[in-house]
């Protein structure tokens, strides 16, 4: 096993850094020990390895998450592909020790894979900060440009959404464009959302749209009603 999957761990990480590694066995949890500070915000990802150009396989369910000094679980973020991974933010209200857990569970024989784990520092001045007082506003036909300032930052869109109606959310690429990056949904109660094709709200009401970005650089995206 190159990297233990608890607190005596020998993987290190450090913010605005990344690590290889490789899930060797069906179930496998590697550890890795990063030193954070209180009241700044983190952005932690995990990516597939070259042999994937970056990306997981759909048979290939990956978590990442966030530990204690102790190895009591602050965070989880999971993800299935084909993607680029699980990510997450994290802003610690303590200095200190604490680890990124990288999990890997399957049982189609597929029990090696390489990974990418990674931990960025967020900027202060996020265009669209992922919560539910995000300035950004999505609107049916209308580009919404925004820029992902670190390797898996999160931005997030309110959308309202009516019941009886169907949507599609575009991503609108101009020239020099991030085009890979996660969409997801959720309610303004934090739970998540399908956001299958089409979109059909089951409630009338505001959504949140989360975009993670696995690269830095500008991007659109684009609602749209789609017809029946």
């Amino acid at each position: 096993d190159d990297f233990p999957g608890n607190t005596t761990t020998t993987g290190v990480l450090t913010a605005g850094g990344t690590v290889n590694g490789a899930f060797e066995r069906e179930t496998d949890v590697d550890y890795f020990k990063i030193a954070l500070e209180a009241g700044v915000t983190y952005v932690f990802s995990l990516r597939g390895g070259t042999q994937g150009g970056g990306m997981f396989g759909s048979m290939q369910p990956v978590g990442l998450g966030l530990r204690g000094a102790d190895g009591s679980a602050l965070w989880d973020a999971s993800g299935t592909g084909p993607a680029l991974g699980p990510a997450f933010e994290y802003t610690p209200t303590a200095s200190g020790t604490y680890y990124l857990a990288a999990s890997y569970v399957t049982f189609d024989g597929d029990d090696y894979l390489t990974y990418t784990v990674a931990a960025a520092v967020k900027p202060p001045a996020d265009d669209f900060p992922m919560h539910a007082g995000t300035p950004g506003v999505l609107k049916v036909g209308e580009r919404t440009s925004g820029t992902f300032e670190v390797v898996g930052d999160i931005d997030a869109f309110r959308f309202q959404a009516e019941v009886g109606q169907h949507y599609s959310f575009g991503i609108g690429v101009l020239p020099g464009d991030v085009s890979t990056m996660e969409r997801s949904m959720f309610d303004m109660a934090g739970n998540r959302v399908n956001m299958d094709y089409p979109f059909e709200p089951l409630v009338t009401g505001d959504y949140l749209i989360t975009l993670a970005g696995r690269e830095t650089g500008n991007y659109g995206i684009i609602p749209r009603l789609v017809v029946d």
